[in-house]
């Protein structure tokens, strides 16, 4: 794998162990969602709030802002939830598979799966891993009104990583 997302064979100091994970036993798997569209009062507020309005800012490594916020009440009164900076978010529904790192606490609409990256996996590794994944994305769509993956893939999605240093070192390569 190493050699298909950096061309090469062996970046210096990578050792070539690679595990495969269940990707939830190394990083936290939370949906999101969207406040009621009927009150007002949870919109336009100071929460950022990721949606596929953001489409096109997703083509960046890391999400500073977004098309649409959202209020504190409206964040209390949903299941949306409040993401750390660092989250990786990826776009399971129409524009399928858009990834990216959100450049501070944010919350997204249920078109998205997001990752919170524990100590053994690099955010920014995860995020070119799932770009790689793109043809398997497309295996993985199913849906009848629009395509869209389901969220019993991203709980049971394994993924094959390096230990972190070497995750970090294929990233700065790239």
């Amino acid at each position: 794998m190493q050699e298909l997302l950096t061309g090469k064979r062996r970046l210096p100091g990578c050792t070539g162990d690679w595990e495969s994970v269940q990707l939830t036993k190394v990083a936290k798997l939370e949906s999101g969602h969207t406040p009621s569209r009927n009150r007002p009062e949870y919109w336009d507020g100071d929460v950022p709030w990721v949606s596929l309005h953001d489409s096109k800012l997703l083509d960046v490594d890391v999400v500073m802002r977004t098309s649409l916020t959202i209020s504190e009440l409206g964040l209390l009164n949903s299941s949306a939830r409040l993401l750390p900076q660092g989250t990786v978010i990826f776009s399971r529904t129409a524009t399928i598979g858009k990834s990216a790192v959100l450049g501070c606490p944010m919350a997204t609409s249920q078109d998205f799966a997001n990752y919170v990256c524990g100590p053994e996996i690099y955010n920014h590794f995860l995020v070119r891993l799932f770009r790689y994944m793109e043809e398997d994305w497309k295996r993985l769509m199913a849906g009848s009104t629009h395509n869209t993956i389901y969220m019993p893939i991203f709980k049971k999605l394994r993924v094959t990583i390096p230990k972190f240093e070497e995750q970090v070192e294929i990233v700065d390569h790239l």
